[in-house]
């Protein structure tokens, strides 16, 4: 079993959500939030790219919408996911939300902040793989993350939100935890770029980092809890909590039930 920021949130969102998603592979239509997440991701790596390539930043700006249209607009692929374990159905849940009008934010979005953030950016890295080993109980698993991107002191992520964030929730989020324990021995920091789905789109830097303690936490607590749960076959369902309403497998776990 290969560790990540992905698995590891997800078993303490709901286990039960994990074992159906990750386990058995139950299909379940992509949210659209997250379709549109992936699509956008696609377009910024396309710009940043080639920005490190020289490019101008005008033509770099275009090749990332040319990308975010192709990509909304060619539906779920096996190129969606790297995780190849969440069965996605070609069907995605838009909840009401019309594409051509994604399609307009998406590109508002792109415009905003590549052009007041693409130039001043020093990119060292697109979309890196980075693999660290971790042992629990004697047995040693890989811990994978892909940095969207990375510079001589920051690892960048991208965010697309309905609304702005607050400081607090980027300093108590787990992804940061995660990807800086995965670069030991460098002084980085993590920085999200918050970008809003909105018809004027609003774009937010959040800059935070991680104590040694809350990176030890980590590595010997929070990421041995949830090997020894996915090992013993223990997937508790959050019962009825307000996430059981974003969750495609609400029915099939209350009839398990």
């Amino acid at each position: 079993m290969k560790l990540s920021y992905s698995v590891i949130s997800a078993y303490l969102w709901c286990a039960q959500q994990f074992e159906w998603r990750y386990l058995h592979a139950l299909p379940t239509p992509m949210p659209w939030s997250l379709y549109f997440g992936r699509c956008f991701h696609e377009a910024i790596e396309v710009a940043l790219r080639a920005k490190m390539a020289g490019e101008p930043q005008n033509k770099a700006i275009v090749a990332a919408k040319i990308t975010f249209g192709k990509w909304l607009k060619g539906g779920v692929t096996s190129a969606f996911f790297r995780d190849g374990r969440i069965n996605f159905t070609e069907q995605v849940d838009w909840s009401g939300n019309d594409r051509n009008d994604l399609l307009l934010i998406g590109l508002k979005m792109l415009d905003v902040y590549l052009g007041a953030h693409l130039r001043v950016m020093q990119i060292t890295g697109v979309e890196v793989t980075q693999e660290r080993e971790v042992m629990v109980e004697g047995a040693k698993y890989i811990f994978e993350s892909h940095l969207d991107a990375i510079t001589p002191s920051t690892i960048i992520d991208h965010k697309t939100s309905a609304r702005l964030w607050t400081q607090r929730r980027a300093d108590d989020d787990l992804q940061p935890t995660c990807y800086l324990w995965n670069v030991p021995g460098e002084q980085y920091v993590f920085t999200y770029y918050v970008i809003t789905k909105t018809r004027d789109p609003q774009v937010q830097s959040l800059s935070t980092v991680r104590s040694p303690e809350r990176l030890r936490e980590l590595e010997n607590e929070i990421i041995p809890r949830v090997v020894r749960g996915i090992n013993s076959g223990s997937f508790p369902c959050t019962k009825d909590t307000w996430r059981c309403g974003y969750c495609h497998y609400s029915p099939i776990c209350k009839e398990a039930r």
